[in-house]
């Protein structure tokens, strides 16, 4: 005969599972667990040592147990993390943040890949109906644009798959987590630096398909009206994704050359959508016998390794 506290654990198991379904994580104590399955303190504690052993509760000390989000069966404790790529720019480390942190917790973890194009996200997220995980880590595809894909996120939602979106969200599923930078503070706060160093023309070049790239350049236009200064329309320009790959597979540049000869002419400043594309304009304004930041000073956001890279320290 199966022993009581082996029962018990079954049961809580049960109850743990109902209960994280409906966000609750924390059990009840050991006098309400004795009272509710009309057992011992001593069958509870051990019911709850065994649960602790296989990672689904944690002890809080002076608080009491909680649920660790994992499962008993190790193949449900999978989290789908989806990015543009994996093996360029700031993602690789981003990557190996959130992996390490899934480890420590139990989780394994698997990489997806749309080079943000939506039909990608799209067969992705079919694959993710068709073989659950627990929880799905997302940057999503062209954000500032509407998206084709909402009815695969609502499913993936409705069969218990927790979404957390990273660096942007869809605005018709504001209602997921999202963690994002203050991209609208950020390029405010550029703004204001260089009309405090007495740039009074100052160009933007910004992505025009995710919502990084209008938040960005909203703060930007924002800190020049602050200013008293005009709103510099005639020197702001947008870039695609496809124009971006261009650039990074085959080095089109046409778009920056486009860039420097109509919206950067008079201007002493250009604040770019990140470091990437500041990298390459700094290149081409080089070849084009620019110097920086003597001509023209150049600022961008995510700080990253290409802005200590660059032939010229950038402000990023």
């Amino acid at each position: 005969m199966t022993e009581k506290y082996i029962r018990l654990a079954n049961l809580l198991r049960d109850l743990i599972a109902s209960n994280t379904k409906s966000g609750i994580h924390k059990l009840p104590s050991e006098a309400q667990l004795s009272k509710q399955y009309g057992v011992s303190r001593e069958t509870v504690r051990r019911a709850l040592a065994l649960l602790i052993e296989e990672g689904l509760i944690e002890t809080r000390k002076g608080s009491g147990s909680y649920a660790t989000g994992l499962a008993g069966d190790s193949k449900l404790n999978r989290i789908a993390i989806m990015l543009p790529c994996e093996n360029e720019y700031i993602y690789p480390s981003v990557i190996n943040d959130i992996q390490t942190t899934l480890n420590q917790r139990g989780y394994s973890s698997v990489i997806y890949q749309t080079e943000n194009n939506v039909s990608t996200e799209r067969e992705l997220l079919k694959e993710l109906i068709r073989n659950p995980v627990r929880g799905l880590i997302v940057e999503g595809c062209k954000s500032a644009l509407p998206n084709p894909n909402l009815d695969l996120y609502e499913r993936l939602r409705h069969a218990g798959t927790s979404i957390v979106f990273l660096h942007n969200y869809y605005a018709a599923l504001s209602d997921c987590i999202h963690i994002t930078d203050d991209n609208y503070y950020g390029g405010y706060l550029l703004g204001k630096h260089l009309i405090e160093q007495n740039h009074t023309k100052i160009a933007g070049l910004f992505k025009s398909d995710d919502m990084q790239g209008p938040e960005r350049y909203n703060g930007l236009v924002s800190a020049i009206r602050d200013s008293g200064l005009p709103i510099p329309d005639k020197h702001i320009a947008w870039f695609s994704t496809e124009e971006l790959k261009d650039l990074e597979k085959k080095q089109d540049t046409g778009f920056l050359l486009e860039f420097i000869r109509k919206q950067l002419k008079s201007c002493t400043a250009v604040i770019c959508y990140n470091d990437e594309i500041a990298y390459w304009l700094i290149k081409e304004l080089q070849y084009a016998n620019l110097r920086v930041p003597e001509d023209i000073a150049v600022a961008c956001f995510d700080n990253s390794y290409l802005s200590e890279l660059s032939a010229v320290r950038i402000t990023s």
